[in-house]
């Protein structure tokens, strides 16, 4: 009995030392904590190349509130908020500047000096292509391959797709819109502007780049006016034919994208096994899988038609000369499936980037009347009827034209997000600031589009600035979304007249007042809302 006494004493004296032990471990491990984290804060703060960059003070220890902005899909505003406070060259985090300034973003875009963050790599969902690409060989070799595509020779012969797959049958789906109206004897037709136009996008570039358009304006006149007669998927199917109907296509690339930001915003959601996904993930994976199954067998089908000379032969579209480019330097040719990552770019650059310009630009138009007076009466002066337009013609008799949609280009910029690069190994100076290596430098297209050392009153609507030798110093953009444009608003403008549903508040400027989100592109929050116009036949 005493041995066992002995005993149980002991073991309790042990595991009250292993219990003080534990505690003081943990304690330990405490105090190293807050010493690591006040080390990191005091280096951060005190030692720090970036200490003297203008910024927030909460950023010189953490990048929350920027990534708080960035899950809400708005970062793109918390950069033009530090901007207008601290100036063109910010700090953002511990190792993020944001460049507002149009020299050194030039610098940023132009250089393979500076290379693209690791978040383009997380974007590549679908494959490595031209946007995705970090590596400067591959980018180079892109370039070489598809150029051609989309120089102004090879765009002028895409004009009739853009006119027949698109733009003609807007119109038409206008024109029912507006004589249902009046069978009901409606005082007014309300339409919603962004969904027409971006059903129209979404047409005319999947005719470019998948060989035949989606069907998304027939899908648009079964929605809104319950037109069962036109069938939803563009037509009849041919012998052969790969087709989908337009709501499964439709869903399949928007999912895709989303698959993109979300991967993006969260990189490890890529690492994730399948077995792991939530139902939401593995739905995205699905959809882009499904997607890309349905481009790569596209592109087979036209390849096929191609070696036979058959009638796919003869379209001077994207997805042909995709299929035939060829590396002038190596002689190398794209498998059908970074075709099909490429044309997914196409998809989400082609159809958002050119809805939310179109957008922008009509809802700006209706904002400043006296801008919208002169634009029509151009128009309505230069062409009599709708047979008439041609991008040629419009390109060089409409300036103003041109003018008005490089300003909403530079008001409300389809990529209005940030673009990070990488500091090279050296580093860089940026402003008399030493950024060093390991610091990612963010790009803010608005930030270079608002900033009034680049443009006096840069918040104004002013076409004018873009009618004189100033215009030259902004690119135009590609031929092709720049022909879909004016070609877009020469027929809208000539056509019919458009009104406000309410009178715009002149006293707060375009650029506050539109509620936008940044995914990839940039685009209104609520169109469903804010992109409601009244809409009249004149011709």
């Amino acid at each position: 009995m005493t041995s066992y006494r002995y005993w149980t004493l002991a073991m309790a004296l042990v595991r009250r030392d292993i219990r003080e032990l534990g505690k003081s471990v943990m304690q330990a491990i405490s105090v190293y904590l807050v010493v690591f984290i006040l080390f990191r804060v005091a280096r951060r703060a005190l030692f720090s190349p970036l200490r003297k960059l203008p910024g927030p003070w909460y950023t010189n220890i953490t990048g929350v509130v920027r990534k708080y902005y960035a899950w809400k899909h708005k970062e793109h505003i918390y950069y033009m908020k530090m901007f207008d406070e601290y100036g063109p060259l910010v700090r953002t985090g511990p190792d993020r500047v944001g460049v507002g300034e149009v020299g050194a973003f030039k610098k940023m875009m132009a250089s393979h000096s500076l290379p693209k963050t690791s978040m383009y790599s997380d974007f590549a969902v679908v494959g490595e292509n031209i946007f995705t690409t970090r590596s400067p060989e591959l980018n180079r070799a892109r370039r070489r391959q598809l150029g051609p595509s989309f120089t102004a020779t090879a765009v002028r012969d895409m004009e009739v797709f853009v006119m027949e797959d698109g733009v003609r049958r807007l119109c038409a789906l206008l024109d029912a819109q507006i004589d249902a109206a009046h069978k009901s004897q409606s005082q007014a037709t309300i339409i919603n502007v962004y969904f027409s136009l971006v059903m129209m996008s979404t047409d005319i570039i999947s005719s470019l780049g998948f060989g035949k358009r989606f069907g998304a304006i027939d899908l648009l006149r079964t929605m809104v006016l319950g037109d069962s007669s036109v069938a939803a998927n563009a037509g009849d199917k041919a012998a052969g034919e790969i087709l989908l109907p337009a709501d499964k296509i439709m869903q399949y690339t928007t999912q895709t994208m989303e698959l993109m930001v979300k991967v993006a915003e969260m990189p490890a959601l890529n690492r994730i096994p399948p077995h792991m996904m939530t139902a939401e993930l593995r739905n995205l994976h699905k959809s882009r899988d499904l997607f890309m199954d349905f481009a790569e067998a596209t592109v087979a089908k036209r390849r096929e038609e191609l070696a036979n000379s058959d009638a796919g032969s003869n379209r001077s579209d994207i997805l042909t000369q995709y299929i035939k480019a060829k590396d002038p330097f190596t002689g190398e040719m794209l498998t059908d499936k970074e075709i099909g990552s490429e044309a997914t770019v196409l998809i989400a650059a082609g159809t958002d980037t050119t809805t939310n310009t179109l957008t922008h630009c009509i809802r700006l138009l209706l904002k400043y009347p006296e801008t919208y007076k002169r634009l029509a009466d151009d128009i309505r002066h230069q062409f009599k009827s709708p047979a008439e337009v041609s991008y040629e013609k419009a390109r060089q008799s409409l300036p103003y034209l041109q003018a008005v949609i490089y300003e909403t280009m530079r008001m409300r910029a389809a990529t209005n997000g940030v673009w990070p690069r990488d500091a090279p190994p050296e580093g860089i100076t940026i402003h008399g600031y030493y950024i060093p290596h390991g610091v990612t430098l963010c790009g803010s297209i608005g930030g270079v589009h608002m900033n009034c050392e680049t443009w006096d009153e840069p918040t104004k609507f002013n076409p004018e600035r873009f009618m004189g030798p100033e215009g030259a110093r902004i690119c135009p953009g590609r031929h092709l979304a720049m022909m879909s444009m004016t070609l877009t608003l020469a027929h809208l403008l000539l056509r019919y007249d458009f009104a406000a549903l309410s009178q715009p508040d002149m006293h707060v400027n375009f650029y506050d007042e539109v509620d936008d989100q940044c995914r990839i592109t940039t685009g209104h929050s609520h169109p469903e809302r804010d992109c409601n116009v009244i809409i009249a036949k004149r011709l």
